[in-house]
């Protein structure tokens, strides 16, 4: 299908959503015979999702959309977008499905849209009581997307290549997530790698601090960080460490 899957700061097709993020083995399977859209093999589940996708029949598409089994609500999602374009109230619905990767779905087709309006639901995912990297990698790559002046270029062709557009700072809100106790040590490493080189070496004395009581997941990443960006100063530091 159309949408997009996100490692860290890129993008990819999501015809390899199935392969990378398999279904778990233990998901639920209720109305498993539904046109192969929860079959344990990928391949059928694509073909019975592009099978729905040109079906023309709406209220199948609905009851998949509303059924219990999170495998038809991915479907649905997935039809959606390929049929025509999933609408962005029907995405912010998707967001805050209770299944990861539904909203894994989500995040990658609202980071796609470059439709600035759904910043607000994307962030959403950072309430969620779990988050694993993937949810958070692909949350980082879509906030980049809906920044609303890299959106807008993207929208409007104005450069030739996105590389070329200036993104909005989040140095700020990047900063916050690395240092949030809330989340884990894996989900903070993610977010300082995301930090720019003047934000490291601007907040360098602080982190330099922190290396003594952090785990060692967000320790390397804080080493790593610190040693290319950091500046002069906290070089000691990471001698004592």
């Amino acid at each position: 299908v159309a949408c997009r899957q996100t490692d860290v700061a890129r993008l990819e097709p999501l015809a390899y959503f199935e392969r990378r993020y398999p279904r778990s083995p233990d998901a639920p399977t209720a109305g498993a015979s539904r046109n192969g859209l929860t079959s344990p093999d990928p391949y059928k589940r694509h073909a019975a999702v592009m099978s729905l996708t040109n079906s023309n029949n709406p209220a199948e598409l609905s009851r998949s959309k509303n059924s219990e089994d999170p495998q038809l609500r991915l479907a649905a999602l997935l039809a959606s977008c390929d049929r025509t374009s999933v609408t962005a109230e029907e995405l912010k619905e998707f967001l805050t499905d209770a299944n990861e990767r539904v909203v894994l779905a989500a995040v990658m087709i609202a980071g796609e849209s470059f439709n600035p309006s759904l910043r607000s639901s994307i962030d959403k995912v950072l309430d969620r009581a779990t988050i694993s990297p993937k949810l958070f990698e692909a949350w980082l790559a879509a906030a980049s997307n809906l920044q609303p002046v890299f959106s807008n270029a993207v929208r409007s062709r104005s450069k030739d290549k996105s590389n070329q557009i200036q993104a909005e700072n989040e140095d700020g809100l990047l900063y916050d997530l690395a240092q949030d106790p809330k989340l884990s040590s894996q989900l903070r490493a993610l977010a300082l790698r995301r930090l720019s080189a003047s934000a490291v070496k601007q907040h360098a004395a602080q982190l330099a601090e922190q290396l003594d009581a952090l785990d060692e997941v967000f320790s390397i990443a804080l080493m790593r960080a610190l040693t290319m960006h950091g500046g002069g100063g906290p070089q000691n530091r990471l001698v004592d460490f």
